[in-house]
C-alpha cells in the first residue's frame, strides 16, 4: 500500500517560507529529521515543493514536529474513503463486556509515499536543510484515510470470529472445560470447512500412531528430531534478491550502502541485525 497525492489540475507549486525558530526547537527539528534520516524514512531534496517546519508542545514535554502543508492540502483532490462516524462505532459497542484501544507509535511513519508523489510533500528546516519524505508524514489531507484503510485492512481478520449464542454451558462442556484447565493452551476458532482435509487424515487407518513395548527390544535407542527447514530457507534467501540487498548491507552498514538499496527496502534496513 501507496499513500497517494493527486493534484488539482493546473496546480504549480506548493510553497510556505520557513520562519525562525527558537533554539530549543531548532535543535529538536534537527535532531528529529537526523533520527528519520538514519531509519532510512527521509531524504535530502531538491524539489520545487516547500512546506515549512515549527514545533507544537507536547502536553507530556518535549516538541512535536509539525509540517505547514496548508498550500499542499488545498490543492490535494479529497480521497472518499468513508471514515467510520463515532455513533457508528459506539452503536456497535452496544451490549459488549470488553473493550480495548490501540495507541500506535508512529503508525504515518510505516506506510511508503507513492515514488512520483516524494517531491510534493518536501519541508524545510530552520536550519537551512531541505528534506522529502519516503514514507507517509502526519499533517497531509488524505492521510487519515489511508491510515485507516492500512489498519482495517490488517485487523479484518481478527473480527471473523463466530461468538457464542448459548448463555450456558452444558454439563458435558463443563466437564471437558475443568479437565483443559490443568493444561496450558490457546483456544483458537476454526471453521468447519477449513478443517476437512486434517480431519479425514486423521480417520484413515494407515495413519493411526504406531506403538511398540520397549521391553521387547534388547538394545538401546536414542532419537532426536531432524528438519531441513533451516537449510532451505537459507538456500531460499540465497536466490532472494531483497535478501541479498539487506544482508549486503547489514553486513557493513554505511550511508553509500544505505543509497543503493531499493526506496521499499531503505525504510526497513534499521530492523535487521546480523547475528553469527
Amino acid at each position: 500500500m501507496h499513500h497517494e497525492i493527486d493534484l488539482v489540475p493546473g496546480t504549480k507549486y506548493c510553497v510556505t517560507r520557513q520562519w525562525s525558530l527558537p533554539r530549543d526547537q531548532v535543535k529538536a527539528t534537527d535532531d528529529f529529521f537526523e533520527s528519520r534520516r538514519q531509519a532510512g524514512q527521509v531524504r535530502e531534496s531538491k524539489s520545487p515543493h516547500s512546506a515549512s517546519t515549527f514545533c507544537v508542545k507536547k502536553p507530556q514535554g518535549g516538541w512535536r514536529i509539525v509540517h505547514a502543508y496548508k498550500k499542499l492540502n488545498g490543492a490535494t483532490i479529497p480521497v472518499q474513503t468513508p471514515i467510520p462516524r463515532n455513533v457508528v462505532i459506539i452503536d456497535s459497542m452496544a451490549k459488549s463486556t470488553i473493550y480495548s484501544a490501540l495507541d500506535l507509535r508512529d503508525g504515518f511513519y510505516q506506510i511508503l509515499m507513492r515514488e512520483s508523489d516524494i517531491a510534493l510533500p518536501a519541508v524545510s528546516t530552520p536550519s537551512g536543510m531541505y528534506w522529502e519524505w519516503l514514507v507517509m508524514p502526519q499533517g497531509l489531507k488524505n492521510a487519515p484515510a489511508t491510515f485507516n484503510k492500512c489498519v482495517t485492512h490488517l485487523l479484518c481478520s481478527v473480527r471473523d470470529f463466530a461468538p457464542m449464542k448459548s448463555p450456558h454451558i452444558s454439563q458435558r462442556m463443563a466437564r471437558w472445560l475443568s479437565f483443559f484447565t490443568e493444561y496450558d493452551f490457546r483456544v483458537e476458532y476454526k471453521p468447519g470447512r477449513l478443517n476437512v482435509v486434517a480431519d479425514a487424515l486423521s480417520r484413515r487407518p494407515d495413519y493411526a500412531v504406531k506403538t511398540a513395548n520397549a521391553n521387547r527390544i534388547g538394545v538401546e535407542r536414542v532419537s532426536a528430531p531432524s528438519s531441513s527447514m533451516i537449510d532451505d530457507v537459507k538456500a531460499a534467501y540465497a536466490s532472494d534478491a531483497d535478501a541479498k540487498q539487506l544482508l549486503s548491507y547489514v553486513s557493513a552498514p554505511s550511508d553509500e550502502a544505505r543509497r543503493k538499496l531499493t526506496p521499499h527496502l531503505r525504510t526497513r534496513a534499521h530492523r535487521y541485525r546480523v547475528h553469527e
